[in-house]
């Protein structure tokens, strides 16, 4: 039979005679086989996984994007400070690896020689500081395999007159704990007392007294000693008075780390933490050794061994078992005195549910005792007319249920059909709680069940049928190139529900193609049905008798024409044993796609100076369109540089010409053409529309100027290009010599404007008053023809000096000036 010995046993052993030749290979091959055969439990090894979790704080404070670093991978901190490592390879019982905890503004937290336990999962709590931390996770005391006690009787005096720490039925809610960071027991150790949650206390015992990889049974053994031990200290009034603690961290009593925890050990003090051991009405102190393996003798009356709960375990001999055979003339019972029992159930949704859908069932459990009490059991199941059986799963609330209040539980029963194909008939719904020996119910025995109810439901055999509500359009006619849209409504005339998408359970519900049954369609528009040859239900589900919608889009692409499409309903996905045939009402439609010859029109508008925009040299260009058959699908713009050239292709109606990202770049003293036509969804192409021109005035810091002038040159004034030239003495001249056909003066008009002169080629031609009640900019305030032929001409603005009576001034703006060829 292969034992696990102790490194130092076989060390010792390598070390005697032969100089470790041949009874050294003779050693490391039985090692290496019983490493093969045997784990912690004493079955066979293969690569397992084991889980590594936790949270970072600082504070109390969530610490967030924080980086762990284990067995060469990382993970971040979620804003909870919460982590989660992928499983970790497991080769045997457990793997060592060091932990690192990292984030700014903090030292770095490390954990050298983390144990990582084979299908189980570390949890760590990790309190970040500003200086660095270093600890190291050493094995359990029960390695030590010997009779070595592990805590010492002190004084026994019981004392249970204190509700704060608790009673003899109710656990205390905290307990002081000497906090030496420590795990060798010596009663002058410099510390500091921590009150700590007890259950937490026991559960940051419970991993460094026992080992984690052990079985349920042995580990909940050690949270009833580790409890009952700590329980004791705290109702005694603790056992070190002089230092304010009823328990030290270390090995005086019993090891206390809160950085870390298994979620088999929680789980051990979770399933016992309602269980009290008494003796003659007192807490018993439940002290413990760590005894040797393979061995389940009672060496000493009153003392467990944890090695000795290892192997009880592997015999099969449970947590209540085990502490009767170590302690003598205890008393294990409930911690409260409750009393839960079922007392309404099962209501179902449906008595007669359809086979393949769906059900719910709801339970009543009431507290009929003086004490709340938390649900942890309880058990649902389905048995079927030829003995098939269902496990429908229960309750493992941890909410307590106060005396005298119920609590309703609702369990949703998946499909029969994803377990038994055409199972129809009689079957037996079941609702049973049980006490398992982990919680025990006052009045029930370990293990028994407690009172059931039961349901009969009658399943029946599924019906798939369908009937046409509304079409919103059986024929409808429309150009090529547009689409249009259908909108049909179904009713639910069987038993069973509709569902939009497929699951393990169900499958989706949808409109195919028909005659012949799921063709590709030459209607289908991308992004609008769900496929080439089925269409999506709008709704999530619809149950029998209601109605689903279905909307999809016809397209055009096609030739002229009249068509006609049917659709029948399908059960689409691969959930088993569903029926997957088209069934229900046929729904027809004929379109009509009509022949469009006649191409569009359109309308081009640009501003005659390009002086609507004061920032650059750009104007906005705006155009429309018109068609009577498929409708506009958008414009070609050309511009005139030495020919037409293009300059947008595109569906929108308007632009900016100019801009910094075109191929173009406007010049003052220029006149630009543009033209247009539109083309429609069916591919017929409009005629150019009649060239538009567009001026750009020579800007104000350009021309000659004579007199008193001044300048502003500014972003914030909005004048044409930010600039202007302005005047309001008399004398004061601006002359412009150019070569075109006419002229424009561009000015700005306003409350304090005066009068001026217009004076072409030595010519008075005309007296400009820029008066205005309220501010203009950019504005054309002067234009003259002056004949068909280009030729070069002399415009001359003098400034008068002058102003209507309405006027608060004379000033005289020059902005530019705009030549016409």
């Amino acid at each position: 039979m292969c034992e696990l010995r102790s490194w130092g046993w076989i060390e010792r052993r390598l070390n005697t005679a032969d100089n470790g030749g041949f009874l050294m290979r003779k050693m490391l091959f039985a090692l290496l086989l019983c490493a093969l055969l045997l784990n912690g439990r004493g079955a066979a090894v293969a690569s397992a996984g084991a889980g590594l979790e936790g949270t970072v704080t600082h504070g109390g404070a969530p610490v967030a994007n924080a980086v762990v670093q284990a067995g060469g991978e990382r993970v971040q901190t979620d804003a909870a400070g919460r982590f989660r490592f992928p499983p970790f390879a497991v080769s045997g019982v457990e793997r060592l690896v060091d932990v690192s905890v990292v984030a700014p503004r903090f030292g770095t937290w490390k954990l050298a020689d983390a144990r990582l336990v084979a299908d189980d999962t570390l949890r760590l709590t990790v309190e970040l500081g500003r200086t660095p931390v270093t600890r190291r996770q050493s094995a359990p005391r029960a390695r030590t395999q010997t009779m070595e006690t592990t805590q010492s009787a002190g004084s026994f005096s019981p004392s249970y007159t204190s509700t704060e720490t608790g009673s003899v039925t109710t656990p205390p809610g905290v307990i002081r704990v000497w906090v030496t960071g420590s795990n060798v027991c010596d009663p002058n150790a410099k510390g500091t007392v921590v009150n700590v949650d007890f259950k937490q206390y026991v559960k940051h015992v419970l991993p460094h007294e026992w080992f984690a990889s052990w079985p349920q049974e042995a580990l909940r053994a050690g949270a009833m000693a580790a409890k009952g031990y700590g329980w004791h200290q705290v109702a005694r009034g603790g056992k070190w008075p002089s230092l304010g603690a009823d328990v030290m961290d270390s090995q005086c009593d019993q090891v206390y780390d809160p950085t870390l925890s298994y979620a088999s050990t929680d789980k051990a003090v979770d399933e016992t933490w309602n269980q009290r051991m008494t003796r003659n009405g007192a807490i018993h102190v439940a002290f413990y050794r760590a005894g040797t393996r393979d061995d389940g003798a009672n060496y000493n009356n009153d003392i467990m061994y944890q090695w000795g709960t290892e192997y009880w375990a592997r015999q099969g001999m449970t947590w209540d078992g085990m502490l009767n055979h170590y302690y003598e003339n205890i008393v294990i019972s409930a911690t409260t005195d409750a009393n839960l029992r079922l007392s309404a159930g099962a209501a179902v949704s449906s008595a007669a549910p359809t086979w393949g859908e769906p059900f719910r069932a709801s339970f009543t459990v009431h507290n009929y005792g003086t004490q709340s009490m938390q649900l942890r059991e309880l058990y649902v199941k389905l048995r079927g007319p030829g003995g098939q059986n269902a496990d429908l799963g229960g309750d493992n609330n941890a909410t307590s249920i106060a005396p005298g209040s119920s609590r309703t539980i609702q369990v949703y029963t998946p499909a029969l059909a994803a377990q038994f194909p055409r199972v129809y008939g009689t079957w037996t719904l079941t609702a049973t709680y049980r006490d398992p020996g982990l919680l025990i119910s006052p009045g029930l025995p370990v293990g028994v069940e407690g009172t059931s109810t039961t349901r009969a439901l009658s399943v029946a055999a599924p019906r798939h049928a369908s009937s046409l509500v509304s079409l919103n359009n059986a024929g409808p006619s429309y150009y090529e190139g547009t689409t249009r849209d259908i909108r049909v409504q179904l009713r639910n005339d069987g038993n069973t529900t509709w569902h939009r998408a497929a699951s393990a359970q169900h499958n989706a519900t949808r409109l195919a193609t028909d005659a012949p049954l799921n063709r590709q369609s030459p209607f289908y528009v991308a992004g609008h049905w769900l496929s080439a040859s089925r269409v999506q239900m709008v709704e999530a589900t619809t149950s029998p008798g209601a109605t689903a919608t279905f909307v999809f889009r016809l397209s055009g692409n096609v030739a002229p024409g009249a068509y006609t499409e049917s659709f029948r309903l399908v059960y689409d996905g691969g959930a088993a044993n569903k029926y997957a045939g088209a069934f229900g009402t046929t729904v027809t439609i004929a379109p009509r796609v009509l022949d469009d010859t006649t191409p569009p029109t359109a309308t081009l508008t640009t501003p005659r100076y390009s002086t609507l925009l004061s920032s650059a040299l750009q104007f906005p260009v705006t155009w429309s369109g018109a068609d009577t058959g498929s409708g506009v699908a958008g414009y070609e713009v050309q511009r005139y540089d030495a020919g037409w050239k293009p300059w947008l292709r595109v569906a929108r109606t308007g632009a900016t010409f100019g801009e910094n990202n075109q191929p173009v770049a406007l010049a003052p003293g220029r006149t630009y053409a543009l033209r247009l036509r539109a083309y429609d969804r069916a591919g017929n192409m409009g005629a150019w529309t009649t060239p538009k021109y567009t001026t750009v005035p020579y800007d104000d810091a350009v021309l000659g100027y004579s007199g008193a002038w001044r300048s502003v040159a500014a972003s914030e004034y909005d004048h044409y290009r930010r600039t202007t030239h302005y005047a309001d003495a008399s004398g004061a001249r601006m002359t412009f010599r150019f070569h075109g056909r006419n002229v424009a003066w561009l000015a700005a008009k306003g409350p304090n404007k005066g009068k001026a002169q217009v004076w072409i080629d030595g010519v008075h031609v005309a007296t400009v008053d820029l008066y205005s009640s309220r501010s203009q900019l950019r504005t054309l305030v002067y234009r003259k023809y002056l004949g068909s032929r280009n030729a070069y001409h002399t415009i001359q603005i003098r400034v008068l000096g002058q102003k209507n009576a309405a006027s608060t001034g004379a000033r005289i703006d020059v902005d530019g000036v705009a030549v016409g060829r």
